[in-house]
């Protein structure tokens, strides 16, 4: 197979950007008024594009919408006073508008105008030469002003960098700007975010992506999973992002994009559940070798009260690793004999996993759920399915009575329970991703995302009898409420990036310091002698599939989810690696999946092909 056939195949929604020093030397900025540029504070302000002779959907806004969320417009050529007002008028509320500039005629230029008379904050982009800017006066008006250079993808690329920190700028005009800046002048700007760049620019060989896509192929193929994201980063900088296939194996079934919605299953454990802890530890709200039972009151009388905050991160706690969702969720007057069989014969002939069969005579507990939603009933916990804090505090109860084992390591789902029951109760719920300009990721995504932005996980015969989709799938968060330390967590591989990216910064990202980084060091080095597991994080080098490949380092860092996910971080080469998908799509008892191993293979590919 040829590689332009391989490009067919897959759903490329990327191009690899070459941004070497001489291309981000073309890149001026000539004007940086109260230091706007890069943007900030993109958890609290509101950014629009208004792309003045382009379309609103191009790549200068595509790449803005990588950084933060953004609405975009378009002023399309030869637009007169009203079709620019009605385009400001879109963005009348956001706090900081964007001026992609692709024409200097004089329509342009009077849009512009409107542009910087409505808004304060305007940040224009030039994707013009230095000398077409002269006679377009109101550039002086705006706060910020970049040259990008052209019309090229690559130099709608930097544009975005630009503006978000994605590149370091030291550019320098090469001629006077009439009413602007004379020749010499250029504003350094610092890198302070992901920015993009060619795998070979960043130290890979030029076969990494061949590679890649055709490991992706066979895993579609063979129907290890219907679809998945792929990206890496190294020092910095996205060498390869890429959607595949579609969302599930359902005809007509849409295409995976790189702002589809995966189930991380368990990597909200490593993701959203650590950087919420790590700002707690920060905050000195709690102690890693205080008593669990010092923050959660309801564990002082039981046997679980001496259990650390240390041992819950370790997964050495004696909790065991789950507890029986079936039984919890069962209506018990609705069945006879037993609810699980290891063989199937009637009436176990719901099949919940291999060689495991329910019964098919079961239903839901009517007492901690509706099928409609109320006051006391107020979340839908799946289609047509709604719970509320009794059910919470059901699964949470029982949690607290499970019986306590040998504090040996066993991984357990309940021990990020009880951290998160830890973590609200000293600090409330933080949302650690909104400042990184990280808007996908979140709890509960049915609530803000239409279905087909999400991709879908298992069909639950059992208990909740549906394909479920835009609700978790683990039966614990989903009993919760959907908001579990365990699980419940719904992202895109960007957004996840950003988050290992401020890891890798030691805490910082944007300008903006998320966590001390000190903490930063604890935790991401920390490792227990007897497991090798870290603190929170698990290790890659521990998991056998993955301690085989050449060149990966034990520093590497990292979580795996049931769905089929996983994220490592490599301190010493600055690597990210991020695969999302959903293997379990429509059930978990998947024999490609387990014989590929798709998760060692592509990490295996990015190691290989390190120069």
């Amino acid at each position: 197979m040829t590689y332009n056939d391989l490009c067919r195949f897959t759903v490329v929604l990327a191009v690899f950007v070459a941004v070497g020093i001489k291309a981000a030397a073309n890149v001026v900025v000539v004007k940086n008024d109260d230091d706007l540029l890069p943007l900030d504070g993109l958890d609290v302000r509101s950014v629009g594009v208004i792309n003045i002779g382009a379309e609103a959907d191009n790549t200068f806004s595509e790449y803005c919408g990588r950084y933060t969320f953004v609405k975009s417009v378009s002023v399309k050529s030869g637009a007169d006073d009203a079709a620019v007002a009605n385009a400001c008028n879109s963005l009348k509320h956001c706090d900081v508008v964007v001026a992609g500039v692709y024409s200097a005629e004089p329509w342009a230029v009077n849009a512009l105008d409107d542009v910087a008379g409505v808004f304060p904050d305007v940040a224009g982009v030039f994707f013009m030469p230095e000398r077409n800017i002269s006679g377009i006066e109101p550039a002086a008006m705006l706060k910020a002003v970049v040259i990008a250079g052209g019309k090229s993808r690559q130099d709608m690329v930097m544009g975005a960098e630009a503006v978000f920190g994605g590149m370091s700028i030291c550019g320098r005009l090469s001629a006077d700007i009439a009413g602007l800046a004379r020749k010499g002048c250029g504003v350094d700007v610092a890198k302070s975010r992901l920015g993009y760049c060619s795998p070979q620019d960043a130290g890979f060989k030029p076969g990494l992506e061949r590679v890649i896509d055709s490991i992706v192929k066979v895993n579609i193929d063979r129907k290890s999973f219907p679809g998945c994201q792929v990206l890496v980063a190294k020092n910095g900088n996205i060498v390869l992002e890429k959607a595949y296939g579609t969302l599930d194996y359902a005809p007509g079934s849409p295409k995976v994009k790189l702002s589809t919605l995966y189930d991380v299953a368990s990597m909200t454990k490593a993701t959203a559940s650590m950087a919420g802890l790590m700002a707690a530890y920060d905050k000195g709200l709690f102690k890693l070798d205080a008593k669990i039972s010092d923050y959660i009151p309801a564990l002082k009388d039981t046997d679980k009260k001496g259990i650390t905050v240390r041992e819950l991160l370790y997964h050495k706690s004696g909790l065991p690793s789950t507890i029986n969702t079936y039984k919890l969720m069962a209506d018990s007057n609705s069945y006879s004999g037993k609810l699980i069989s290891y063989r199937r014969m009637e009436p176990y002939t719901v099949k919940l996993d291999k060689n495991v069969y329910g019964n098919r005579k079961a239903r839901m507990r009517s007492d901690v759920t509706r099928r409609k939603g109320s006051r006391d009933f107020p979340i839908e916990i799946a289609k047509g399915i709604y719970g509320g804090d009794s059910l919470r505090k059901l699964v949470m109860e029982t949690i607290y009575s499970q019986n306590l084992g040998k504090k040996t390591y066993r991984y357990s789902c309940l021990n990020f329970c009880l951290l998160m029951q830890m973590e609200e109760n000293v600090t409330g719920v933080p949302h650690v991703f909104r400042p990184l300009g990280a808007w996908y990721a979140g709890f509960r995504p049915s609530t803000y995302y239409n279905m087909s932005d999400i991709a879908p996980t298992e069909r639950d015969n059992f208990m909740r009898k549906q394909l479920l989709r835009g609700y978790v799938h683990d039966e614990i968060a989903a009993y919760s409420g959907g908001v579990q330390g365990n699980a419940g967590l719904f992202s895109n591989a960007g957004d996840l990036a950003k988050l290992c990216q401020t890891w890798l910064n030691g805490g910082v990202y944007g300008g903006e310091r998320l966590f001390n980084t000190q903490t930063v060091k604890l935790f991401a080095t920390s490792h227990d002698k007897q497991s090798n597991r870290g603190l929170g994080f698990d290790r890659a080098t521990r998991t056998k599939s993955l301690s085989r490949i050449a060149g990966l380092p034990e520093s590497t860092y990292g979580h795996t989810g049931f769905t089929g996910t996983c994220f490592w971080v490599d301190p010493e080469n600055e690597i990210i690696f991020i695969l999302l998908c959903n293997r379990v799509c429509p059930s978990r008892d998947n024999k490609a999946y387990n014989e590929l191993l798709p998760r060692a293979a592509l990490l295996n590919a990015v190691y290989e092909n390190l120069k």
